[in-house]
């Protein structure tokens, strides 16, 4: 993925490189299911502000509480 680092969060973030952008990588090494959740361990490849909230939610699972990037509220899941 490819962030803009010119943009406030939410993160503007696409698959396509483009002038500017940070360059971001990491890989999905293990996923768990875990209650109604989903437990991942993550290997970050490079160190982007915001890079995993905004991959995460790029890839249609975004983070837990992370309401700024598309996800559930915690206390939806009786989380905290």
């Amino acid at each position: 993925h490819y962030l803009n680092p010119e943009t406030h969060v939410p993160r503007e973030i696409t698959t396509e490189a483009r002038p500017g952008w940070w360059e971001c990588r990491m890989s999905i090494e293990q996923v768990n299911p875990e209650g109604p959740c989903w437990r991942h361990r993550i290997r970050l490849h490079t160190g982007k502000t915001h890079q995993i909230r905004a991959q995460m939610s790029a890839l249609g699972a975004p983070l837990l509480g992370d309401v700024l990037y598309a996800g559930e509220p915690a206390d939806d899941f009786g989380l905290r």
